[in-house]
This record gives structure tokens, C-alpha cells and sequence, in this order.
């Protein structure tokens, strides 16, 4: 795609055509592997940019968004710190473990009907630990069932096994450079 269809898709002349379908075949793949639908997958210039969508995004939607809470990856946190000035909601860091994991005991005690969105990683970049995305949905099913889950899926989008069916979370980011595609998709 970036030495030979790398013309716009949203052209009407052949080689523009083209890359319109490979596009849709990228968007189909993507959404199967997620058990998400095709018209959800967006296509931004990276992670970051698809973190700050999906945080700023649902606060902007909401009338009264309450408080957000995060883990640690500097894009999830500086978009919520950020969210907190635009969006005038509380920023909370959710405490990790000693062994780098979400501490679901803290989690759980910071969860109520002020919850609108919880961030949290698939997988840390900096030390592999795998997030416990499903307990935490379930604790956000039992305490807080009106607040949104945002995952930044970066370093484990197609190594840590993740479906939206089986999770009910809201969004997902992924970053193409991971998966051995381009950078900046």
C-alpha cells in the first residue's frame, strides 16, 4: 500500500478504486478479529490519536460525565488530564500492584454512579503485564454499569485474545506499526 495502492480511496478512477477495497478487506479483517462491526473500525494516524477519539469523544457526548479513571500509558493519562480541563471532569489514576497489574481491590472501592469512563492497556508497553480487561468489566457491570470502558489495545491487539462480545467494552485502539503494517494507521 505504500509503494503501489496508495491512492485515495475515496476517488472514482481505478487504481483509486483498488484502495478503497483493500481498505474494506483491512476494515473487515480488523473487525472480525475483535468480534466488532464493520462500520465501528475508524481509521485514525495511530494509537495515540485513537485514544484521544475515544476519551474525548464519549466525555464531549455526555451532559454530565463525572469522573474518569486510567492506568498508567502516557496516552490514556494525558488524554484524561486533558479531558479534565476540556471536559471539566475528575481524573483519577487507578492504582497498579507491585507486580504491575490493576489493583482490582482499589478499582473496586473507586467505582460508583460518578464512573463515566474507565481507560485501562491490554497489555503494559513498558513490562508485558497483561491487564485483567474482563474482571475489570465485570466489576464495571456490578458497580458502575453506565460508565464506558476505553482499552488501548496497542501492545496486545492480536497476541492478548480480546472480543467485544464477550467484554461489552466501548472502544479499543490498536496501532497498525505493531502488527507489522504502516506506520501512522
Amino acid at each position: 500500500s505504500m509503494t503501489e495502492a496508495f491512492h485515495n480511496p475515496s476517488a472514482l478512477y481505478a487504481p483509486a478504486m483498488r484502495a478503497e477495497h483493500a481498505l474494506a478487506d483491512a476494515r473487515r479483517a480488523i473487525a472480525a478479529t475483535l468480534g466488532a462491526q464493520e462500520k465501528n473500525v475508524i481509521f485514525t494516524s495511530g494509537g495515540t490519536e485513537s485514544d484521544n477519539l475515544a476519551i474525548w469523544g464519549r466525555l464531549a457526548a455526555m451532559h454530565h460525565p463525572g469522573e474518569v479513571l486510567y492506568t498508567e500509558h502516557e496516552a490514556v493519562k494525558n488524554a484524561c488530564l486533558e479531558a479534565q480541563a476540556r471536559y471539566g471532569v475528575a481524573a483519577r489514576e487507578i492504582p497498579l500492584l507491585p507486580s504491575g497489574t490493576v489493583d482490582l481491590t482499589a478499582l473496586e472501592g473507586m467505582l460508583g454512579p460518578q464512573t463515566a469512563l474507565i481507560c485501562v492497556m491490554q497489555v503494559c508497553n513498558e513490562t508485558g503485564v497483561i491487564m485483567p480487561v474482563k474482571e475489570i468489566c465485570g466489576l464495571r457491570d456490578r458497580l458502575a454499569p453506565q460508565a464506558a470502558i476505553h482499552v488501548d489495545g496497542v501492545q496486545g491487539y492480536l497476541r492478548v485474545p480480546f472480543s467485544f462480545k464477550e467484554t461489552k467494552v466501548d472502544s479499543y485502539a490498536l496501532s497498525a506499526h505493531k502488527i507489522h503494517g504502516p506506520k501512522g494507521v
